[in-house]
């Protein structure tokens, strides 16, 4: 039987379905991009402890700088944010949905599984986790970063519109991401610039990705 729907409350910060939440030491939770940005902006206005902003309790920085176990190559999934009723969100159960722990029982009890059963569940696997498509952006320190998926779809769209560039914000700037010259930087200080790069999943194995938009991977999960 199909799991029903599950319902969480939105992000605090962006009004939207939690993307990488983090838990802070307050017990609150959001995006990784908001509490990064909240931290930062109150930093750079000279505030040497940030306030959660639900409750205002001082919040601990390092949170910022935890690893996290999720899925590097994950794409945004369909419907993503888009069912919020009064402050929650309403995630559907999913539908269809081939029982891949249930095939992995069969298989560790020596019972044969159809070939287009492990098919079909290959092929899901691959479809309901992993982007065909990635944007990255050099890392200051080399290396490179994802956009967070979010952001990810919204360079994508541009991109395919044919649009010469667009503002995204991180951390409480306005960035102009250059589809023209591929290169991101301030709104109020060009000079500060980063090459950013479209690739394909191939592409993407390839090189040294170190997280999703400053969230550190341990790379010790990512599904093929």
């Amino acid at each position: 039987m199909d799991a029903g729907p599950r319902i969480e409350e939105v992000c605090a910060v962006c009004q939207d379905q939690k993307l990488h939440p983090v838990t802070i030491n307050c017990g609150h939770v959001f995006c990784y991009k908001c509490i990064k940005s909240l931290i930062h902006t109150e930093q750079d206005r000279g505030i040497v402890h940030p306030k959660c902003p639900t409750c205002r309790r001082d919040v601990n920085v390092d949170v910022l700088w935890e690893k996290q176990q999720y899925n590097l190559k994950a794409r945004l999934p369909d419907g993503f944010g888009q069912n919020i009723i009064n402050g929650q969100v309403i995630i559907p159960g999913p539908q269809n949905v081939v029982n891949i722990p249930a095939i992995r029982r069969a298989q560790a009890a020596y019972v044969e599984v159809p070939d287009e059963i492990l098919a079909a569940a290959n092929q899901a696997l691959r479809a309901n986790n992993n982007a065909t498509i990635f944007w990255l952006y050099a890392g200051s320190r080399g290396g490179w970063w994802r956009y967070d998926e979010r952001d990810e779809r919204e360079i994508e769209v541009a991109f395919q519109e044919r649009r010469a560039r667009l503002n995204l914000d991180f951390c409480g700037k306005t960035y102009v991401i250059s589809l023209s010259t591929m290169m991101q930087y301030e709104r109020e200080n060009s000079r500060k610039a980063r090459m950013i790069k479209r690739v394909n999943k191939t592409e993407f194995d390839q090189m040294d990705v170190k997280g999703i938009a400053g969230l550190l991977n341990p790379k010790v999960w990512t599904v093929e």
